[in-house]
């Protein structure tokens, strides 16, 4: 089974930016210094929340929580990101693949996102979650075709608007499983599905039976 949400209670407190862990191999190092290493997609994303528990709601859903993970199960887990994407125009940032992609892809592209793509950004495609770091082609910011817009530029009413177009992207990790043309691409509700790298962590020691912290460190599920 699967834990389908984070328990809303749960706000951490302190948030471990997602970090991809062991796409490297090394090799040992020669008598010369020089040590080999071999770059692969075989990373996963680690995640590390520090969660004030100091009320009755909070100890009890990270105990039924706890007992949840300890015993197998996964969770698809809320990424709390500060640095999200930006909705042009105030609008929610979201996007659609443009042509269906292969699993193991580590580009695509997006049709006209309503959100300013930058590399460092991170979006979630289904349960997973992925991180932009270049952007090839195209640009998410409001044209009009053909038109450089400047102080005294010529303004013309029988031109449309074109929202940015399409923007193709870098990214990793590679991509998890195969998705379809036109399948969602959400840059605002992060998810990722995961397990507790260590199921003996995450013991609540309460100062007066009431107040602590909670330690976690998750690990991409595989």
């Amino acid at each position: 089974m699967t834990i389908d949400a984070w328990p809303p209670a749960l706000v951490p407190q302190m948030i471990g930016r997602p970090d991809l862990r062991g796409s490297v191999t090394s090799g040992t190092r020669t008598t010369s210094g020089v040590e080999q290493r071999v770059y692969s997609g075989a990373g996963r994303w680690e995640f590390r929340y520090r969660i004030p528990v100091h009320t009755r709601a909070k100890v009890l859903a990270a105990s039924a929580m706890m007992d949840r993970l300890r015993s197998g199960e996964s969770i698809v887990l809320k990424i709390y990101d500060m640095q999200r994407a930006m909705g042009l125009d105030g609008d929610v940032p979201a996007a659609t693949i443009a042509g269906a992609v292969s699993a193991g892809a580590t580009s695509l592209t997006l049709a006209s996102p309503t959100a300013e793509v930058e590399p460092g950004l991170h979006f979630s495609i289904g349960q997973r979650l992925y991180r932009i770091n270049r952007v090839t082609d195209g640009a998410a910011s409001e044209t009009i075709p053909g038109v450089i817009l400047s102080d005294d530029a010529a303004w013309d009413d029988e031109l449309d608007w074109d929202d940015g177009g399409n923007v193709t992207v870098s990214f990793l990790p590679p991509l998890r499983a195969a998705a379809s043309s036109g399948a969602a691409v959400t840059f605002e509700d992060l998810v990722c599905l995961a397990d507790l790298k260590d199921v003996t962590e995450g013991d609540m020691d309460l100062d007066l039976g009431k107040f602590g912290t909670l330690s976690l460190t998750f690990v991409e599920a595989r």
